[in-house]
C-alpha cells in the first residue's frame, strides 16, 4: 500500500483506484498512452468502452501511441521513456530496445538544454514571442519509494 493527498490505501486499494481512474481517462481520451500503461502494468487490464483489455493488450497500445507520437516528434524526451517502460518500439521504422529508448530520452533532455544562438533578424523584424511553457503530462522517474506511491503521483498526474 501507500498514502495519497494523506490518505492510506492498501496494495488492493491502490490497484483497484488506479485501475477506476485509468478506465475513466481512457473513455474519456483513448489516446492517453500513460493511462494505458498504468492500466496494463500496475492493474493487470481492464475495461474501456465497454471492452475488457489484457495486460498485454494495455501496454501493447500504450507502446503503439507512443510509436506514433515519436514519428510526428522523434524529440519529446517523455515519450522516449513511455516507450522504454514499454519494453521498447520501432520509431521511423527503426527498433529501439528499453535502454536504447531511455538513451534517446537523455539525448532529448540534454538537446533541449543546449543554449541556442538566435537568428539575426533584420531590424525592422519584431523580436519573436518566447514559446508558452511545456504542458506536458509528468512522467514518473525510478525512486526508492514503494511502486504504489509512485501509482500514487502517477494517478495525481492523470487527474
Amino acid at each position: 500500500g501507500g498514502s495519497v493527498g494523506g490518505r492510506s490505501y492498501s496494495q488492493k486499494e491502490c490497484r483497484e483506484k488506479a485501475k477506476e481512474v485509468c478506465e475513466k481517462k481512457l473513455g474519456l481520451k483513448a489516446d492517453w498512452k500513460e493511462a494505458w500503461y498504468y492500466l496494463g502494468y500496475y492493474c493487470d487490464g481492464g475495461s474501456v468502452g465497454g471492452r475488457s483489455y489484457s495486460k498485454e493488450e494495455c501496454l501493447e497500445k500504450a507502446k503503439e501511441l507512443c510509436e506514433k507520437a515519436l514519428d510526428v516528434d522523434a524529440d519529446n524526451s517523455s515519450t522516449w521513456y513511455s516507450l522504454g517502460r514499454t519494453y521498447g518500439g520501432i520509431v521511423r521504422g527503426q527498433y529501439y530496445s528499453r535502454k536504447e529508448c531511455w538513451a534517446k530520452q537523455a539525448e532529448c533532455e540534454e538537446k533541449a538544454k543546449a543554449p541556442r544562438t538566435p537568428s539575426p533578424t533584420p531590424a525592422t523584424t519584431p523580436a519573436p514571442t518566447p514559446a508558452p511553457a511545456s504542458t506536458a503530462t509528468p512522467t514518473l522517474v525510478p525512486t526508492r519509494n514503494s511502486c504504489h506511491e509512485q501509482v500514487g503521483r502517477g494517478l495525481a498526474a492523470l487527474c
